[in-house]
Protein backbone atom coordinates (compact mmCIF):
# COMPACT_ATOMS: atom_id res chain seq x y z
CA UNK A 1 0.00 0.00 0.00
CA UNK A 2 2.89 2.57 1.03
CA UNK A 3 4.54 1.39 -2.19
CA UNK A 4 1.94 2.38 -4.25
CA UNK A 5 1.41 5.71 -2.68
CA UNK A 6 5.13 6.34 -3.52
CA UNK A 7 5.34 5.12 -6.54
CA UNK A 8 2.35 7.51 -7.89
CA UNK A 9 3.90 10.10 -6.12
CA UNK A 10 7.12 9.75 -7.73
CA UNK A 11 4.99 9.38 -10.84
CA UNK A 12 3.93 12.64 -10.44
CA UNK A 13 6.47 14.33 -9.89
CA UNK A 14 8.22 13.07 -12.48
CA UNK A 15 5.17 14.41 -14.69
CA UNK A 16 5.42 17.74 -13.10
CA UNK A 17 8.92 17.92 -14.33
CA UNK A 18 8.17 16.95 -17.64
CA UNK A 19 5.65 19.21 -18.44
CA UNK A 20 6.88 22.01 -15.95
CA UNK A 21 2.99 22.53 -14.76
CA UNK A 22 1.39 21.64 -11.85
CA UNK A 23 -1.92 22.01 -13.18
CA UNK A 24 -3.14 18.34 -14.22
CA UNK A 25 -6.25 17.91 -17.18
CA UNK A 26 -8.08 15.62 -14.54
CA UNK A 27 -7.84 15.03 -10.88
CA UNK A 28 -5.96 12.19 -9.98
CA UNK A 29 -5.57 10.67 -6.79
CA UNK A 30 -2.79 12.28 -5.17
CA UNK A 31 -4.64 15.72 -5.14
CA UNK A 32 -5.40 15.21 -1.13
CA UNK A 33 -1.80 14.96 -0.72
CA UNK A 34 -0.84 18.39 -2.96
CA UNK A 35 -3.38 20.29 -0.42
CA UNK A 36 -1.25 18.69 2.76
CA UNK A 37 2.35 18.17 2.11
CA UNK A 38 4.87 19.33 -0.41
CA UNK A 39 5.99 16.23 -2.87
CA UNK A 40 9.33 15.92 -1.57
CA UNK A 41 8.58 16.09 2.03
CA UNK A 42 5.58 13.35 1.34
CA UNK A 43 7.52 11.04 -0.36
CA UNK A 44 10.49 10.85 2.06
CA UNK A 45 7.57 10.54 5.05
CA UNK A 46 6.11 7.63 3.13
CA UNK A 47 9.54 6.19 2.80
CA UNK A 48 10.56 6.54 6.20
CA UNK A 49 7.22 4.66 7.38
CA UNK A 50 7.81 2.06 4.76
CA UNK A 51 11.42 1.29 6.53
CA UNK A 52 9.84 1.67 9.80
CA UNK A 53 7.22 -1.11 8.74
CA UNK A 54 9.60 -3.96 7.86
CA UNK A 55 11.84 -2.86 10.78
CA UNK A 56 8.60 -3.61 13.43
CA UNK A 57 7.59 -6.42 11.36
CA UNK A 58 11.29 -8.23 11.46
CA UNK A 59 10.88 -7.84 15.16
CA UNK A 60 8.18 -9.09 15.81
CA UNK A 61 9.38 -11.95 13.97
CA UNK A 62 11.88 -12.00 16.41
CA UNK A 63 9.33 -13.43 19.41
CA UNK A 64 10.42 -16.39 21.32
CA UNK A 65 6.73 -17.19 22.77
CA UNK A 66 8.84 -16.16 26.10
CA UNK A 67 5.76 -15.48 28.21
CA UNK A 68 2.61 -13.94 27.35
CA UNK A 69 4.01 -11.42 24.94
CA UNK A 70 5.56 -8.16 24.56
CA UNK A 71 5.64 -4.89 26.92
CA UNK A 72 7.36 -1.57 26.15
CA UNK A 73 7.98 -0.06 29.96
CA UNK A 74 10.96 2.43 31.74
CA UNK A 75 13.91 0.46 32.77
CA UNK A 76 12.86 -0.07 37.13
CA UNK A 77 16.75 1.03 37.45
CA UNK A 78 16.23 4.21 35.63
CA UNK A 79 18.44 3.44 32.71
CA UNK A 80 16.56 3.64 29.73
CA UNK A 81 13.40 2.34 27.83
CA UNK A 82 12.52 -1.74 27.70
CA UNK A 83 11.09 -3.30 24.51
CA UNK A 84 11.06 -7.00 25.66
CA UNK A 85 9.08 -10.22 26.16
CA UNK A 86 7.50 -10.89 29.26
CA UNK A 87 5.23 -13.20 31.20
CA UNK A 88 3.29 -10.29 32.78
CA UNK A 89 -0.48 -10.22 32.33
CA UNK A 90 -0.49 -6.67 30.14
CA UNK A 91 1.51 -7.95 27.49
CA UNK A 92 0.82 -7.58 24.03
CA UNK A 93 1.10 -10.43 21.17
CA UNK A 94 1.25 -7.55 19.04
CA UNK A 95 4.43 -5.22 19.79
CA UNK A 96 2.95 -2.76 18.07
CA UNK A 97 0.25 -2.73 20.76
CA UNK A 98 3.11 -2.66 22.65
CA UNK A 99 4.44 0.26 22.08
CA UNK A 100 0.72 2.02 21.06
CA UNK A 101 -0.41 1.13 24.89
CA UNK A 102 3.14 2.91 26.52
CA UNK A 103 2.18 5.81 23.99
CA UNK A 104 -1.47 6.18 25.35
CA UNK A 105 -0.13 6.16 28.87
CA UNK A 106 1.94 8.93 28.48
CA UNK A 107 -0.53 10.97 26.98
CA UNK A 108 1.58 11.64 23.52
Amino acid sequence: MIQNIIDAMKQEKRRIEKTGSMVKSSPTKLDLVWNIFDLDEAIEELEYLKKDKLLLDKLQLTTQQYGTGWILRQSSNGRGMRLHETSQPNAFKNIRDAIERYDLQQGT
